[in-house]
């Protein structure tokens, strides 16, 4: 890395000259390891057909705590064809990734009881049943009446 703004400080709470010192921190450190292979592919993927990247993942700040980015970028490539270096912003989407997990989940659960409602069941009935039918398994269904 050859420049971080202040602003990283904010998202991840290493300073810049953490951060330019060692610029494996970044990859190795911060970036989720549930998330590391898969933004590791997307990059190199891009920057081999030359196309700009545009990845979301999770990132480990230094103190501990899990925040979601949209990293975009492209590379920037020597008169020769060689990779001269990464340019591109990391922005914070932690409120919208958290927004979008709470939308998901209150369409698959009921508002009262928190339990799973018609429309979970009704997809995965058809994935376990598929999943059944494959390897030739026996399903089972209980269903159970709460309110009378």
């Amino acid at each position: 890395m050859e420049f971080v703004s202040d602003g990283c400080f904010d998202l991840t709470g290493y300073r810049p000259s953490e951060l330019l010192e060692s610029g494996t921190v970044y990859r190795q450190r911060i970036i989720h390891p549930d998330d590391l292979d898969s933004v590791w592919y997307e990059i190199q993927s891009s920057l081999r057909t030359r196309r700009p990247f545009k990845v979301v993942y999770r990132i480990q700040t230094a103190g501990d705590s899990q925040k979601w980015v949209s990293d975009q970028g492209r590379g920037v490539f020597a008169p020769d064809g060689t990779l001269f270096a990464l340019e591109g912003f990391v922005s914070d989407i932690t409120d919208r990734k958290l927004a979008e997990q709470l939308l998901a989940d209150q369409a698959v659960r009921d508002a009262l009881t928190g339990l799973y409602n018609r429309r979970y069941f009704d997809e995965r009935i058809e994935s376990e049943l598929a999943r059944a039918n494959r390897n030739q398994l026996s399903l089972a269904i209980l269903l159970c009446d709460l309110d009378h």
